[in-house]
């Protein structure tokens, strides 16, 4: 299971009506882990809009999973049994972008590069949490470890999701528009 937020910090109300997710896995350059459309919703500005991907209520994903409702994807505004993110070692590192129709809006993880958590971090196998700082430049297209505070789980008391759905941009400098009316 993976949840995966996305901040509207645009300044306007955005449809998400024609964004979706897509997901590239071990490294690849189609999008062999599939896409994903997102919900037509309306996300507010400063608005969070949730999605858990992997979603499957037939088995815990780890041997945490049994003790933590939070694992089913309970949390997220959109669910699937798409996708998901893996560091299952060697060449199994995973890539996913916001896309907006057919333009690339933000992204996580190094595209083409299927070793790029592995030969940069350290990760254990109870699971890692992703959180974009506040001090990042975003959107951005181009992944780099720089912009993510990377926490990982090393036991079953770690792998919690308190802060799903609160990601706080007020320390932050908002985008800027550059062409009217984008």
């Amino acid at each position: 299971l993976s949840y995966i937020e996305i901040y509207n910090g645009t300044g306007t109300t955005i449809n998400l009506d024609n964004y979706k997710l897509d997901f590239y896995s071990n490294g690849s350059a189609t999008q062999n882990g599939g896409s994903l459309a997102l919900n037509n919703v309306n996300l507010i500005s400063g608005g969070i809009y949730t999605v858990a991907v992997g979603v499957d209520s037939s088995a815990p994903y780890n041997t945490c999973s049994a003790a933590n409702d939070q694992f089913n994807g309970t949390l997220a505004n959109q669910t699937s049994g798409l996708g998901g993110v893996n560091f299952n070692g060697s060449g199994s590192n995973d890539h996913v972008k916001l896309m907006n129709g057919a333009t690339a809006i933000d992204s996580w993880g190094v595209y083409l590069d299927g070793n790029w958590a592995n030969t940069t971090l350290s990760l254990g196998t109870q699971g890692v949490d992703f959180r974009r700082k506040p001090t990042a430049t975003v959107p951005s297209t181009t992944y780099s470890n720089a912009d993510w505070d990377v926490i990982d789980w090393a036991s079953c008391v770690d792998n919690e999701y308190s802060t799903i759905g609160l990601y706080d941009f007020s320390t932050s400098i908002p985008p800027s528009i550059t062409t009217q009316p984008t």
